[in-house]
């Protein structure tokens, strides 16, 4: 019977010559900067906490919600297959091909921005390229394993923006100031992995238009779900989510949840940030090779574990009073919520490393359909929740539900593909 690996090994050796040693050196130099990275935004809090209002805070992530609409097409989705690809001239195609869309998305919402009436709709351009910019970055980072950058990309995009929004904070700008930080993150970070772009000369000066179109048609099906899937993910997940919050609920509701999402989350991200590049490099490696990756699963999800079970004990029993001391009164209730969503929370850390399987075993329908149905059914209960004149708590719990639903789905959907799974070897 093969030996247990260790919680933080998190891939099988490849061709025997890749050590326990080297996955947990990789794991450990993301761990580690990830720590430093969201130790930042953690110490920021006291102050953001304090020169923002749950007001400002939902007027911001609205717009950061809508600016994801279009930033997450800005460059085709290219960033979804280009880890995966086996042969190193199409991923240089792929790669330059996305940036070449990029550039077209960006001057066509230059235009767009006339015609759209939104708050703060004119620093839309500059949200979609700095989205697009650094989401192709870190994909080729990942494919390149660049393990050193993709740590320093993190840091410096949460130092960037906590350290903007403190200082415009305590000049009293308002939710400008928020903007202002995170725009200014995505391309500070994205110098970073500058260097490995033209080092490695990955981008090319000149893409006949043939070979657009021969990507294009190669590879229409999993751009077109994987398109799908983040537009909906985006659109129902946060942007319409928001709406409805605080349509139904009021604006400071969304501030106080949406404020509770972004930094309860960030411990989630610590961790997931660290294994999710790791489990996804090494599994692309493992099927390009035709062998299977459910030993990589498993030890991803129990990975995960160890780090989500203490985390969410702290939630349970501390949030509420965490949020008054270190952020301030006003954000007390955003604690009460992190109690509530609990279960979701420990689901959501532990499933978020692996979320990217149904991409790897080129499930793109089945994940564009089980998800985007998911945030549907969360639609539709906060608006039931407002016709049943539920508070805003007692509709978390009717939240939580359908999220356990859909993770109990997930994981028992993984565990039967992957053994039902004929190893495969990708494109």
């Amino acid at each position: 019977m093969e030996k247990e690996l260790p919680v933080y090994v998190l891939c099988s050796m490849n061709n025997g010559e890749k050590s326990i040693v080297d996955f947990r050196k990789s794991f450990l130099q993301l761990l580690s900067a990830n720590t430093v990275a969201q130790f930042i935004p953690v110490l920021a809090l006291f102050f953001i906490g304090r020169n923002y209002s749950p007001s400002e805070i939902a007027q911001f992530s609205s717009f950061v919600a809508f600016a994801s609409i279009f930033g997450v097409i800005s460059i085709g989705r290219v960033d979804v297959i280009l880890p995966i690809i086996k042969d190193e001239e199409e991923a240089k195609n792929i790669f330059t091909s996305g940036f070449l869309i990029l550039i077209a998305t960006s001057m066509f919402s230059c235009i767009a921005i006339f015609f759209v009436d939104f708050p703060f709709s004119y620093y839309l351009p500059l949200a979609i390229f700095g989205i697009g910019i650094n989401a192709l970055l870190c994909s080729l980072a990942i494919r390149k394993k660049a393990i050193k950058l993709l740590a320093l990309n993190k840091i410096v995009m949460v130092l960037i923006n906590s350290l903007i929004a403190i200082t415009l904070g305590f000049l009293s700008y308002s939710v400008e100031a928020l903007i202002w930080a995170w725009l200014l993150s995505f391309y500070f970070s994205s110098l970073v992995f500058m260097a490995l772009v033209y080092r490695k000369g990955l981008l090319k000066s000149k893409l006949p238009s043939e070979v657009l179109k021969r990507i294009y048609h190669k590879y229409k099906q999993k751009l077109g779900y994987s398109t799908l899937h983040a537009l909906a993910d985006v659109f129902f997940g946060q942007y319409l989510l928001f709406v409805v919050i605080t349509f139904y609920y009021g604006e400071e509701q969304l501030g106080l949840f949406a404020f509770m999402i972004k930094y309860v989350k960030a411990p989630m991200v610590l961790v997931s940030s660290a294994i999710s590049p790791l489990f996804l490099s090494e599994s692309a490696s493992l099927l390009r090779e035709g062998k299977t990756i459910t030993g990589v699963y498993t030890r991803t999800i129990k990975s995960s574990l160890f780090f989500a079970v203490p985390f969410c004990l702290v939630l349970l029993f501390l949030a509420p009073w965490l949020f008054e001391i270190w952020c301030g009164p006003q954000w007390r209730e955003a604690g009460v919520m992190a109690q509530y969503l609990v279960p979701t929370l420990l689901l959501s850390f532990v499933y978020s490393p692996v979320s990217v399987l149904p991409i790897l075993l080129e499930k793109f329908a089945f994940n564009f359909y089980i998800c985007t149905i998911t945030l549907l059914c969360i639609i539709l209960i906060f608006i039931g929740g407002d016709f049943l004149q539920l508070t805003m708590l007692n509709v978390l719990i009717l939240y939580n539900f359908v999220y356990i639903a859909f993770y109990l789905v997930m994981f028992v959907w993984g565990r039967r593909a992957l053994r039902a799974n004929v190893p495969i070897k990708l494109d």
